[in-house]
């Protein structure tokens, strides 16, 4: 046992003798355990406020300034990431424009096909038609003429 451990049993035993048991507990209860130089006072509880304050301010001003950092981090990050979006879109809009140019030349190039396909067969259509015309006209100017001579005979 320390001294003061001894002293503090002394004085256990001499307030149990004096006061009795219980009063004796209960005003050892109220006394500090360790001694009167180890108990903080107002003073000490205002200089270590004082020091936690400034460390908490510290403390702060670091977070702040690194949340700062962070801040403009993400901010660098988030431009650079809208730079690659619309230099992506641009491209894919590039391609469906140039996509679509070549799709307008295919349609184009065969509508121009099919009317000069068209076109031909106007022609051998024109060309069969008047053909059968002069057929039919041979036949009945032919037909006349059997007819005619076929009435003189009789």
């Amino acid at each position: 046992m320390t001294v003061e451990e001894q002293e503090r049993r002394v004085l256990q035993e001499a307030l149990v003798n004096t006061l009795g048991p219980r009063p004796a507990d209960t005003l050892m209860h109220y006394l500090p355990p360790v001694g009167w130089a180890d108990v903080a006072t107002k003073h000490d509880l205002d200089v270590l406020e004082e020091k936690l304050g400034l460390r908490i301010d510290s403390l702060r001003m670091e977070f702040n300034a690194e949340l700062a950092g962070v801040h403009a981090k993400v901010g660098t990050g988030l431009a650079g990431l809208h730079t690659k979006i619309d230099t992506g879109l641009a491209d894919v809009h590039t391609k469906i424009d140039t996509g679509l140019a070549d799709v307008h030349t295919k349609i184009d190039t065969g509508l121009a096909d099919v009317r000069i396909e068209i076109a031909g067969v106007r022609t051998e259509l024109y060309r069969a038609m008047t053909q059968q015309t002069w057929r039919i006209i041979g036949s009945f100017v032919a037909a006349q003429g059997l007819l005619f001579t076929a009435l003189k005979l009789f």
